[in-house]
């Protein structure tokens, strides 16, 4: 639930011109559950408690799935906060939250797979990375950011 507020927070502005061109708020659309909440921070919170009880939900009826799944198990993940600009033309910008210390592979890849650059390649301690990465050199087009070649951590970036 950290990320959704997380990602709240920094659709805040957007949030704001989106509301202000189509005032919806409070009115019942195509599948709004009820109740219809009035703001914004009301709408958050219906998401929240929507996936909450989906989650109780499929733990109940789905039992065994994805129970037991320790830190430790857990160990060798990577989250990419933040890639920015995107679309890009010279430097990329990467922030990575390393929740564990851990060798780490980041690469640049085509939308066929293959690889374009490596951008680091080496142990990571625990905490949050930011980087710079040149790729004025790159042709125009879409790309991938892979870290570890887990597929949730890519990210699509344009190369304009």
């Amino acid at each position: 639930m950290n990320v959704i507020d997380t990602m709240a927070l920094y659709l805040d502005e957007a949030k704001d011109r989106h509301f202000t061109k189509w005032p919806v708020l409070g009115t019942v659309l195509w599948a709004n559950p009820q109740p219809v909440a009035s703001d914004y921070a009301g709408e958050i919170s219906a998401m929240k408690n929507w996936l909450t009880q989906r989650l109780v939900w499929l733990d109940a009826n789905i039992p065994g799935i994805c129970s037991g799944t320790s830190l430790a198990e857990s160990a060798g993940t990577v989250v990419v906060i933040n890639i920015y600009p995107n679309p890009i033309e010279g430097e990329l910008n990467l922030q990575i939250n390393n929740p564990f210390s851990q060798d780490i592979t980041i690469g640049l890849y085509t939308i066929y797979g293959s690889k374009v650059k490596s951008f680091f390649k080496g142990k990571m301690e625990t905490g949050t990375w930011n980087w710079k990465f040149d790729v004025s050199d790159l042709s125009q087009g879409v790309y991938f950011i892979k870290v570890n070649d887990q597929p949730s951590s890519n990210r699509k970036i344009v190369k304009l």
